[in-house]
């Protein structure tokens, strides 16, 4: 460990490895039952720190997920744009994320995080040798980070945050935490509030930017008006029927929506119902909670369309955005339950009112802003959820007032990209190519 960590410092560290060596039979169980899947198969081995990448002195970004590749995504094609003989990395944790990763990166350029254990950590960062390693929003891996100090390495975190239940679960191990974000070089995060809540972690001011929400500068295709033709034609509607999309949904959330679409569906026969889970692999469970309701539905992926049912399941990666720009009325999911909250960015780029439950605590500051200029909606249960959805498809002057009202605050969100890269390159400059 490099020299300013102190013995307690270095103890935490110990008892930080000591307990991951004790979850290793339980995790061991729980990998065992995700291999039966393809998805967790595949790339398994670089989960273990086996990778096969000819790179040299790369950039290494890691996102978790599908929502932390879709944010980082603008950072990596300006740094592809600016910087053409730079090798780039991009590794995820999840399967989902991976496949988005492979649509942004060529195969070579895209892997699994490996495990946090310290061998297998230091394996791959010696084999990489990452000029710059970026870690995206709360990515906060402790001996990933700790390796990387010690072998001289800087770690930038880029569009960073911390959740009021975040911060208050890392305040309670605040010595641990500081010392994990002393190998962290640079900070860039989305607003004072992160910011305040790093310092009081222990982070040194100095090393804190306030850059804004590069979720604001997603590259979200405008879709022509003959490819929504295209679309409506093949979900098999008429472009008289009211769409209303509830995206990234959670469990305990579906059954909710369900609820307040069954009522809605009395006082709007034309209104359709497109669901789309979080997790893909849950159509199966979401198909069955519509079993009894006396509503019907199909599956994207098996029927396509519609096919005459209600609800439409999708079951596919990669199209909210389209199903978002089709909607009349957008619910973003994560949000009726403890989770957080999902991307609100997407459908009030599209100009669609944006509905979402009162947990939001990752997306604070944007549902802030989207309230506050009228062009967001918060309910608490399927009550609420269903009489605004009545009122915004009684009226639809009034819904598409709202959409505008979300567009300007993307508008308003913008320049985050800028103040990311040019933090991001400062870094890259200090380093040896």
């Amino acid at each position: 460990m490099q020299a300013g960590h102190s013995l307690v410092e270095r103890a935490f560290f110990l008892l930080y490895n000591l307990l991951l060596l004790l979850t290793i039979p339980f995790a061991g169980s729980y990998y065992l039952r995700r291999l039966l899947k393809e998805d967790y198969r595949r790339g398994f081995s670089e989960r273990l720190g086996y990778l096969r990448l000819e790179v040299r002195r790369p950039v290494w970004f890691h996102a978790v997920s599908v929502g932390e590749v879709n944010a980082v995504a603008p950072l990596i094609e300006e740094m592809r744009r600016r910087h053409p003989s730079q090798d780039l990395l991009l590794s995820t944790v999840t399967p989902t994320g991976r496949k988005v990763a492979e649509g942004l990166l060529a195969p070579g350029q895209v892997f699994y995080l490996p495990f946090d254990l310290p061998w297998i950590v230091r394996r791959v960062v010696r084999s990489l040798r990452p000029r710059v390693v970026c870690l995206v929003e709360t990515e906060l891996w402790p001996n990933l980070i700790r390796t990387l100090e010690e072998e001289g390495i800087p770690v930038v975190l880029v569009n960073g945050r911390l959740s009021q239940r975040s911060f208050k679960r890392y305040m309670r191990l605040r010595p641990f935490f500081k010392a994990v974000l002393k190998g962290v070089t640079l900070l860039s995060v989305q607003t004072e509030r992160d910011a305040g809540r790093f310092i009081s972690l222990g982070v040194e001011k100095e090393k804190v930017f306030v850059s804004g929400n590069l979720k604001y500068h997603q590259d979200i295709h405008r879709f022509r008006e003959e490819e929504m033709g295209d679309l409506l034609s093949e979900l098999g509607l008429k472009g008289t029927e009211k769409v209303i999309v509830a995206g990234s949904t959670h469990r305990g959330e579906e059954s909710i929506i369900v609820e307040a679409f069954k009522r809605l569906k009395s006082r709007h026969p034309s209104v359709r119902l497109i669901l789309v889970p979080r997790h893909p692999d849950r159509a199966g469970e979401v198909e069955g909670l519509l079993e009894d309701t006396g509503l019907t539905s199909s599956r994207r992926g098996r029927d396509r369309g519609f096919c005459g049912r209600d609800v439409l399941i999708v079951d596919t990666i990669g199209e909210l955005k389209i199903f978002y720009a089709l909607s009349h009325i957008a619910f973003v999911g994560g949000s009726l339950i403890r989770h957080g909250g999902q991307n609100l960015i997407e459908p009030a780029y599209f100009r669609k009112p944006v509905l979402f439950g009162p947990h939001v605590e990752n997306f604070y500051a944007i549902a802030s802003e989207l309230l506050e200029a009228g062009g967001g909606v918060m309910v608490k249960d399927w009550e609420e959820l269903y009489t605004k959805m009545d009122e915004l498809l009684s009226n639809p002057s009034l819904c598409k007032r709202i959409g505008e009202s979300a567009y300007r605050v993307v508008e308003r969100g913008k320049g985050a990209l800028e103040r990311n890269l040019h933090l991001l390159e400062g870094v890259i400059d200090g380093t040896p190519s």
